[in-house]
Parts: structure tokens; C-alpha cells; sequence
């Protein structure tokens, strides 16, 4: 039986009862629709996801995401599913009865930092929930590994797109404040991130905070500042080399680019920094380790 990758303690007594979405063991009555699978957690937060989504025309796509770390950036990998990998999938679970494992009990195990697996099954509006914390039998969880090697058999065609999710600049204020930034991927925001992480003293220039950066910035690839009518806008000022929060709409000028924005659009007490030491920073795995 697959084991998950870290100490397993019995700590029966601690452990809060798990909510399941728990069907009746009997055959679901509508087709396989959805498979989701999820690894990961333990010290560094790493995780992968893999989801299955079978549509009704018989076409299926399969979504995978990962990071190494917590705090690194995700991949997202798209792929197309030839219909045999989808037939065979449902045989699998069809064949294991894999529904009938959302319904075994806790098993009153607790993953202390270590990574986990769960599974998600659902048959139109059905669904039903695996998890290595249930007591499930040796040939459920082989029917798991079974979905599992049939979706990376999926993955071997080659994705149809490939993403990474936005990097993250951090500003914390001496008020306890952390604003959160995501940023492009131009070599101005690259050398921005190179600089981080630094301890600076804002400027408050209208409704504008401004830090003086020691460097200046590659701006050969970075777009040009629109003006925007939204709080929150991380920009470069290539006349003055200087990092731009705009904490309200804003016009465009020349030489001004921009780097990213607000992950949330809320910047109420950024301007109060003005004054006071700040750190700037981005996450970074040899500086967290």
C-alpha cells in the first residue's frame, strides 16, 4: 500500500473528525466526469494537482499545476486526452469501485510534516472523496495508483500550453502591513526581484510612494505604463531610477513602466509608510533555507 513520504504518527485522540464527501457505496448512475488528484504539503510546501475533466462531447482535457516549494512559482500544464486513456480510466474505477473508498472511515492517522494525497471522483453532480487518512483495501488503493499511472501516461503526448504564475513583491511596513504585488516578466521586474530584498524609507510625492533604487533597471522589454484608474499599480521611473507605488489612478508619462500591481487592489494605508523603514522583498528559497 502506497505510503505517504514522511513520519506517521497515531494521534487518535488529536485528530479532528475529516469531512468527507461521502456517496452511497452503490454504482453511481451518471458517467465519470471529473478526476482530481492532489500530493504534497511537509515543510516546504511544495504540491502537484492533477485534474482529469471529461466533457460531454466526449473530448477530455487534463490540468496539472506545480511548485517545488512554498512561495515558488506554479506551473500550469494543459493537455489533450486521447479517448482510449479516458475509457480506460473509467474501466479502472469502474473495475475498483473506487466510490465505495469514500465511505471508510478515519483511519486516526496525522501526516506531521510530511506530504499527503487525496482524490476527488465525481459522477455528475455526485462526488466522492479518497484520502490515505481512510482505511481503504489494498485493491482500492491499487485502483488508485492505476487512475494515476493512466494520467501521467496522458502527460507523455506533450502539453498544449504551459504557464507560470505571476512572481510576488512584498512591502511590509513598520505598521505590521504587508502589501502584495504580482509582477510581469520583464528584465525590469527580474532585476528588481535581484535587488530584494532591501530595507528602504518611502517618499510620499502626492499619492505616490516612491523608493530610490540603487541600481537602474533593464527597461528594453518592459511596457510602457497605460495610466490606470485602479489603486495599486508597481511602476519604474527610468529618469530618476526610482520604484513607483501609485496608491491612486494614474496618468501615463514617458520613461514610466510598469512592473506589476496590487494582488488585491488594496492599498488603504500605503501612503502612511511614507517615512518610516520598510522591507521589500520576494520569496526565495536559498534565502527561506
Amino acid at each position: 500500500m502506497r505510503k505517504a513520504h514522511a513520519t506517521l504518527a497515531v494521534l487518535a485522540a488529536l485528530v479532528a473528525p475529516v469531512i468527507l464527501l461521502v456517496g452511497c457505496s452503490k454504482a453511481p448512475v451518471e458517467p465519470l466526469s471529473r478526476v482530481y488528484y492532489s500530493y504534497g504539503g511537509g515543510m516546504l510546501g511544495g504540491f502537484s494537482t492533477v485534474e482529469l475533466v471529461i466533457h460531454e462531447d466526449g473530448t477530455a482535457t487534463l490540468t496539472t499545476e506545480e511548485a517545488a516549494w512554498h512561495g515558488d512559482r506554479i506551473t500550469t500544464r494543459v493537455y489533450e486526452v486521447d479517448a482510449d486513456i479516458v475509457s480506460r480510466v473509467r474501466e479502472t474505477v469502474d473495475g475498483c469501485k473506487l466510490w465505495r473508498a469514500s465511505t471508510r472511515r478515519d483511519s486516526g492517522l496525522q501526516v506531521l510534516d510530511g506530504d499527503t494525497w487525496h482524490m476527488t471522483l465525481r459522477f455528475g453532480d455526485e462526488s466522492y472523496s479518497i484520502s490515505q487518512m481512510q482505511e481503504i483495501s489494498k485493491a482500492e488503493d491499487e485502483g488508485v495508483d492505476a487512475v494515476l499511472a493512466l494520467l501521467r501516461e496522458a502527460c507523455q503526448v506533450g502539453p498544449t500550453s504551459e504557464t507560470l504564475s505571476p512572481r510576488k513583491v512584498m512591502l511590509a511596513t513598520s505598521e505590521g502591513y504587508t502589501y502584495t504585488f504580482l509582477v510581469n516578466d520583464s528584465l525590469a521586474a527580474d532585476g528588481l526581484c535581484d535587488l530584494l530584498p532591501l530595507e528602504a524609507v518611502p517618499e510620499a510625492r502626492g499619492t505616490e510612494l516612491v523608493i530610490a533604487l540603487s541600481q537602474p533597471l533593464d527597461v528594453s522589454d518592459a511596457p510602457l505604463a497605460p495610466g490606470d484608474d485602479a489603486v495599486g499599480a508597481l511602476l519604474y521611473r527610468a529618469s530618476t531610477g526610482e520604484l513607483v507605488i501609485e496608491c491612486s489612478g494614474y496618468e501615463a508619462e514617458d520613461g514610466l513602466y510598469e512592473l506589476g500591481a496590487l494582488e488585491w487592489r488594496y492599498a488603504d494605508g500605503l501612503l502612511d509608510a511614507a517615512g518610516s523603514e520598510c522591507s521589500v522583498w520576494t520569496y526565495d528559497y536559498e534565502s527561506m533555507y
